[in-house]
């Protein structure tokens, strides 16, 4: 009868669990595309007292693959499971990362972005949903009208929302979204300050130890 009750009890934990990652991954989705669909490719500026331009701004997404390496802790475990081996995958758990990242473009005008982020999350099975946040630089080309192009590297904190499953021990594969506002003085414009609004999503591996 106790192994009848227990199995109740875990298929009911399970069918739980099991939402939560559906849901999570639906909200994910929904949070993405709608970032991706209101972003506006080119934005305006403001003008001074005399009429001249002050300040550009313009929005910018991208597509990228990358790799991170770094280092995981369980913070908690047992959050809704109830497994009683130590070792059971049927276990789950709060975590944290410390990673260090970089990433190639494969759209938009980024060419690169790389940095370090703090990410903090949930895991059941091997499947991970957290959110991040953290530091960036990224290269990237500018070019107005009048000026040559120019390679610029600017940085900026973000944040972020990602999704991982753990192919072994120490690799997992990512999903990462990454928003975040590039501010910069191209040298010989006629902008006193540009500004980019960044929503970037990248397809990488993850390396922890």
């Amino acid at each position: 009868m106790q192994k009848i009750i227990h199995k109740l009890k875990f298929i009911i934990l399970f069918n739980r669990k099991l939402k939560f990652i559906i849901l999570a991954i639906f909200i994910y989705g929904s949070l993405i595309a709608n970032s991706l669909a209101s972003s506006v490719i080119n934005g305006g500026d403001s003008k001074g007292a005399n009429g001249e331009s002050l300040n550009k701004s313009f929005s910018e997404n991208g597509l990228a693959v990358g790799l991170s390496i770094g280092t995981r802790f369980n913070l908690a475990e047992d959050i809704f499971s109830d497994a009683e081996d130590k070792n059971s995958k049927n276990k789950d758990h709060i975590f944290t990362e410390i990673e260090a990242f970089g990433n190639q473009f494969l759209s938009g005008k980024i060419k690169q972005n790389f940095g370090a982020r703090l990410n903090l999350g949930y895991e059941i099975k091997g499947f991970r949903i957290y959110g991040s946040g953290g530091y960036v630089a990224s290269a990237f080309d500018y070019q107005e009208a009048k000026n040559s192009k120019q390679s610029l590297i600017a940085s900026a904190p973000f944040f972020g929302i990602g999704l991982g499953y753990d192919l072994t021990k120490t690799i997992s594969l990512r999903l990462n979204s990454m928003f975040y506002n590039l501010d910069f003085k191209p040298k010989n414009s006629e902008f006193k300050n540009v500004k980019v609004n960044v929503s970037a999503v990248n397809l990488g591996l993850g390396f922890n130890f």
